[in-house]
């Protein structure tokens, strides 16, 4: 080879290591884009008691309180370790003597934070901090949950945030009809499975719900196929057991309401994995009984 082209190719492979470099520290970049997420709190902080107490502000609600928070910023750490996504927080409670403690705990992120001097029920709560987003489209997905509810560990080894479906923490327990005198084993008398709504994700392909009405009730899955249409393509569950909402009365292993006493019984221990094929079917009142 002589001398010209020897020059010529030097310069080629330093323009191609230059050309690489520039890729991979671009791809490199694009990786380290801090996504976004939101988790929305609510519900009456500071609570002691079972489903129909009002009892709050207690001095031992202080530590049970202080306990759900921390596994509420575990969750935060975790996705931000793991995945790189940075969460903003929005809290709607009541109010509270402990304001000044429990805003401490949660100022690490990016709270807003609103409390209301009279009960106005959880729905009401939910939907006012929803309308208050002031810009939906920066976050990848929404998270929701009660603000006295303690997230245990084996959530954040399954928890997966590029879900693409309306994803609830599980199906109903299947000895509840959800009051339905025709409903049973986790169903409606529609079919409609019964959900436990207390963890609800929803990725933004679905943020239409945020502006057009959203449910986290235990009917949640006839309301979105009532009103946007949804089916099982649309809807899933994060766990593949059967679980009350209440883990008073029913052991769940993704969390715990503080505050009041875990059960120690899984009902629905042996009743085996949520089956989905059996939504929409008449089969799905019948199977457990």
């Amino acid at each position: 080879m002589n001398k010209k082209y020897y020059i010529i190719f030097c310069i080629l492979i330093i323009l191609c290591s230059i050309l690489y470099k520039l890729y991979t520290d671009n791809i490199d970049n694009i990786d380290n884009i801090d996504n976004k997420c939101l988790l929305i709190l609510c519900g009456e902080s500071f609570r002691q008691g079972t489903q129909d107490t009002r009892v709050r502000d207690t001095y031992d609600s202080v530590d049970t309180q202080k306990k759900a928070t921390e596994s509420h910023i575990k969750l935060c750490d975790h996705l931000k370790e793991k995945y790189n996504l940075q969460t903003d927080i929005i809290i709607n409670t009541y109010t509270t003597k402990y304001e000044t403690e429990l805003k401490q705990w949660y100022n690490k992120y990016n709270l807003n934070y609103y409390s209301n001097d009279n009960l106005i029920g959880f729905d009401n709560l939910v939907n006012n901090a929803v309308n208050s987003i002031t810009d939906k489209a920066q976050y990848d997905f929404v998270l929701f949950t009660r603000i006295d509810i303690f997230i245990k560990p084996y959530f954040l080894d399954i928890f997966n945030p590029k879900m693409n479906k309306i994803n609830f923490i599980s199906q109903n327990y299947t000895n509840w009809g959800g009051g339905s005198p025709e409903g049973a084993c986790g169903f409606y008398g529609n079919f409609d499975p019964i959900v436990n709504p207390v963890i609800t994700f929803i990725p933004k392909k679905y943020f239409s719900l945020l502006t057009n009405g959203i449910n986290l009730q235990h009917n949640a899955w006839t309301f979105y196929k009532e009103k946007y249409k949804y089916n099982i393509n649309d809807m899933d569950f994060i766990l593949d057991t059967y679980h009350d909402g209440d883990s008073y009365k029913d052991l769940n292993p993704a969390y715990k309401m503080v505050g009041r006493e875990e059960s120690k019984i899984w009902h629905d221990e042996y009743s085996g994995k949520i089956n989905k094929d059996l939504i929409g079917t008449s089969n799905s009142v019948t199977w457990c009984k």
